[in-house]
């Protein structure tokens, strides 16, 4: 048996700030209740986009690009590091033993976005405007999106390996999954994940073009629904292998599964319309849990609420319920509360499972007014508190642009 397939790998810290609440137990509790983030915003009006609706992060005072970006992680991280009852200098003790896995899509471009508003002011008001000095020197040469990283990783106090993640909407399931990868493999015995993505109008003009913006809060899993809802937030996560957890007696949230990343290879936009290759990142999971038949599973979806990723993603989980002839399988997607929020996605997912899996309470779906039809009547959509229930297990998914797909699963810990 490898080193890696005999050490296991346990949740033991969550810090997250959402649309709907500014730490990781307001955010978890609002998706159980079903309380959205999502509202119109006035940054959405100054570039006309097709939509006015996003998940915004109210700050007491409001801030912009970097400083918010910064801002947010920083509330997250703290929250985290309080929530796994351990501090700087412990972390620091660990040596080259701690790693960061970190995660965003839009941290190597915040610097263009007060130039980018600018230059829209300048061609469609006729706004005069002579750049500054600092201005004219900021290109995209100058732009080191390694600055967040080394700033969180100081804060915490680690000193081992810094991996950045990169592939889209998939990136913030992808720090984790590869966190965990470090400690099994012997690297860490702490491992630190990651997700932070703010508003940007860079992004949100890429979606707009593509008329890929939803006019109203998103519908995940809804008959009428027309497209997706840009969100923001922050999530982070502490990983420990099992042994190390338990020696220094840390509360538990639950025990890795498996984690499955792969590329389906399909199209650059679009995911493959048959779910194969969310089936297969599933499938890679759920083969490695024992007596799942008896076992109540919950997935917190990509469920994005576009009409291509929710079909694909409904029959991945039909093919599921049929390969293992699963009893019942619960889904819902946070989205619909808080938004699309790009890199930081699979954090905050994550984010919202775990606890849920601790609390013993599923996050919901909102917004479904006319569910689309299952295959299946071993698949239920949770829309309310009455359909919401404990659960023994979760998976998490991340299904992004390019075909990055991911999924990490985790069992309750006893």
């Amino acid at each position: 048996m490898s080193k890696q397939n005999t050490i296991s790998v346990v949740v033991t810290g969550v810090g997250a700030v959402a649309s709907n609440g500014m730490d990781s137990k307001e955010y978890f509790k609002n998706c159980a209740l079903g309380i959205t983030g999502i509202c119109p915003s006035r940054i959405m009006e100054e570039f006309h986009y097709m939509t006015t609706y996003v998940g915004e992060v109210q700050l007491e005072k409001p801030l912009r690009w970097e400083a918010k970006f910064r801002k947010i992680g920083e509330l997250a991280c703290d929250e985290m590091m309080k929530d796994a009852g351990v501090t700087k200098e412990d972390i620091e003790d660990l040596g080259e033993r701690s790693v960061f896995s970190m995660a965003s899509a839009n941290v190597g471009s915040l610097r263009l976005e007060p130039q980018l508003r600018l230059k829209y002011k300048i061609d469609t008001e006729g706004v005069s405007y002579e750049m500054k000095e600092y201005e004219k020197n900021n290109s995209i040469l100058d732009f080191n999106s390694a600055d967040g990283y080394y700033h969180f990783s100081e804060r915490m106090g680690i000193q081992g390996t810094i991996i950045s993640s990169n592939a889209a909407c998939a990136s913030g399931t992808l720090a984790i999954g590869e966190a965990v990868r470090l400690i099994k493999a012997g690297y860490a015995d702490v491992a630190v994940a990651a997700g932070i993505d703010i508003l940007s109008d860079i992004s949100l003009a890429g979606f707009d073009c593509m008329s890929n913006l939803s006019k109203e809060p998103c519908k995940p899993f809804d008959k009428n629904r027309e497209g997706i809802t840009i969100g923001e937030g922050a999530a982070f996560v502490m990983l420990e292998r099992e042994e190390y957890a338990i020696k220094r007696g840390a509360k538990i949230y639950g025990r890795i599964v498996g984690f499955s990343s792969m590329n389906e290879a399909y199209h650059v936009t679009a995911p493959n319309p048959n779910g194969e290759g969310a089936f297969l990142c599933m499938d890679n999971i759920l083969k490695k849990s024992a007596n799942i038949q008896d076992k109540c599973i919950y997935i917190n979806t990509h469920g994005t609420g576009t009409l291509a990723n929710d079909s694909m993603e409904l029959k991945a989980m039909e093919q599921l319920v049929q390969k293992y002839s699963l009893n019942h399988l619960w889904f819902s997607s946070t989205k619909s509360m808080i938004g699309h929020c790009l890199g930081a996605s699979g954090s905050l997912e994550f984010a919202c499972s775990i606890i849920g899996l601790y609390e013993g309470r599923m996050p919901i779906s909102i917004s479904v007014d006319t569910p689309m039809e299952f295959n299946s009547d071993r698949l239920t959509l949770v829309t309310n508190q009455e359909k919401s229930r404990p659960y023994d297990m979760f998976l998490s998914n991340s299904f992004a642009f390019a075909g990055n797909m991911a999924s990490i699963g985790v069992e309750k810990y006893e």
